[in-house]
């Protein structure tokens, strides 16, 4: 099954602006990798996407989605390696380029590949948690130091987050943190958000940002996250302010016979195709 269950008509490579990459790999450290299934769940929900946006008066699904045949790794290493092999190729094709996961660690092989293809871009990392614990070796093994690299790479945000160890809280730069706590009931945040961003925005998005009354399949689930209408405005601001380029979805670990998260997550990534082509 393809991203929507969308006929050929909206489905190839060659006619499609989006392309979908799902990505089987799970931390088997982390609740024995069930993150490992998220993409074939978001697949599998999407089918039952609508595609007529109201908001935007738009068929979403009408800009052409592909997507590619699941990258299905073990090992971390080679895990990000095909990941950013596959990303830069499509990006070297003008597709923009949708990586579904798996556990958060994926995202790193995508943002390195659009960091090797644009300039003036900025990382906008939604999550629970900072993932900025220090990188002691290079090897890649851990996604919770998965931001930690992207600062190596270039500029960035986060937004949601509400739990870290004391190690990140001593990496993290605090002016580009912005805590679930603080920006709840408060917009005024939003102004120094968009301040910081490039004119060219990659979205890395891990479920735990979201609050579990909306996203509990998730490993770790964090009370006090995003609430859809609150993300539905970041999204939008973030539009308005500057080209979104690419992004990734991670972190869904579906609950067996619990399909509602799955369906949130098929309509994250819808959300995120809408803002690009029908938002800017």
């Amino acid at each position: 099954m393809n991203f929507g269950n969308l006929p050929a008509e909206y489905s190839t490579c060659e006619s499609a602006k989006v392309v979908v990459i799902p990505v089987q790999y799970g931390d088997p450290a982390s609740n024995e990798g069930k993150s490992s299934l998220g993409a074939e769940a978001i697949i599998k929900a999407s089918a039952g996407l609508r595609f007529y946006d109201v908001e935007t008066d738009n068929v979403v699904s009408e800009v052409g989605i592909h997507t590619t045949e699941t990258i299905i790794e073990d090992d971390s290493v080679k895990a990000v390696e095909t990941v950013h092999k596959t990303v830069l190729q499509f990006l070297k094709k003008k597709k923009f380029c949708l990586t579904l996961g798996g556990d958060h660690l994926v995202s790193l092989g995508a943002i390195r590949a659009h960091f090797n293809k644009f300039k003036d871009l900025t990382v906008v990392h939604f999550d629970a948690y900072p993932d900025m614990r220090p990188a002691r070796s290079r090897e890649v093994t851990d996604h919770g130091c998965l931001m930690t690299r992207v600062r190596e790479m270039g500029p960035f945000i986060q937004i949601g987050i509400r739990s870290m160890n004391p190690d990140e809280s001593q990496e993290s730069i605090q002016d580009r943190v912005f805590y679930a706590s603080r920006i709840y009931d408060n917009k005024s945040w939003s102004y120094e958000m968009l301040n910081k961003l490039s004119p060219n925005v990659y979205l890395s998005i891990d479920l735990h940002a979201f609050d579990p009354s909306i996203m509990p399949s998730v490993n770790i689930p964090q009370p006090g996250g995003l609430q859809w209408y609150q993300f539905m405005d970041i999204l939008k601001l973030i539009a308005e302010k500057a080209t979104i380029v690419g992004c990734d979805i991670s972190e869904l670990a579906p609950i067996p016979g619990f399909d509602a998260p799955n369906y949130t997550a098929a309509r994250v990534a819808y959300e995120v195709i809408t803002a690009k082509f029908f938002r800017e």
